[in-house]
């Protein structure tokens, strides 16, 4: 039988038998295996971890480059609809007037339900809200054969558009960038910085 002899600092030891030490060895390397084992399986999360946050950083970047330019187009498409939905209800106030509409022989302009409800515009119009702009329209109180007024103002300012439109029996489209317009006794428009685009003329932000 092999012994080994395992000496400590103090100078003393004990006599080991050499196939004990090497059973204890053993034991040592495969634990030592394992641990290996594990670090090398822990590295696959830790990657997939790091790219998840690259990625994630990524996309964020982006997020905010383009959310910007989305709301602007969204906002930029609700107005284009809404100086459309204007040069409608003035093509449908010229025919509601001439053709009578309500059939009680007055020549006059309608109401934004009247010319709804003579299916000269279109329901989600006729209801007052279409995509992001809210919209009225209602003819003189005092002249209603000649004279009447429409608006078109953002539901959410700055968010489904930023401007805010008017016509009336001239067509020519009017807005403002500061606020709402109202029409005078005259179904003229009323604001702030009060600007004016003819029929056929390209909207403001696309001059």
């Amino acid at each position: 039988m092999v012994f080994a002899r395992r000496r400590p600092r103090d100078g003393k030891g004990d006599f080991y038998e050499l196939s004990e030490l090497q059973q204890a060895g053993s034991r040592r390397r495969v634990k030592l295996q394992a641990l290996r084992g594990v670090l090398a399986r822990s590295k696959v999360p830790l990657i997939a971890l790091i790219a998840g946050i690259s990625l994630g950083l990524v996309a964020l970047v982006a997020f905010g480059v383009v959310l910007p330019q989305v709301v602007t187009k969204r906002k930029r498409g609700n107005e284009a609809m809404a100086i459309g939905a204007l040069k409608t209800i003035t093509t449908a106030q010229s025919l509601f007037r001439e053709g009578d509409k309500e059939m009680d022989t007055n020549f006059d302009y309608g109401t934004l339900q009247e010319l709804s409800d003579a299916q000269l515009i279109d329901s989600v119009l006729g209801s007052g809200e279409k995509q992001g702009y809210a919209f009225s329209c209602a003819p003189s109180p005092v002249t209603s054969e000649f004279l009447w007024f429409a608006t078109a103002n953002p539901v959410s300012p700055g968010t489904t558009g930023d401007r805010y439109y008017g016509t009336n029996q001239s067509g020519v489209i009017f807005y403002s960038e500061v606020g709402p317009l109202e029409p005078t006794s005259e179904c003229q428009p009323r604001g702030t910085d009060v600007q004016t685009m003819g029929l056929f003329e390209a909207p403001p932000w696309a001059r």
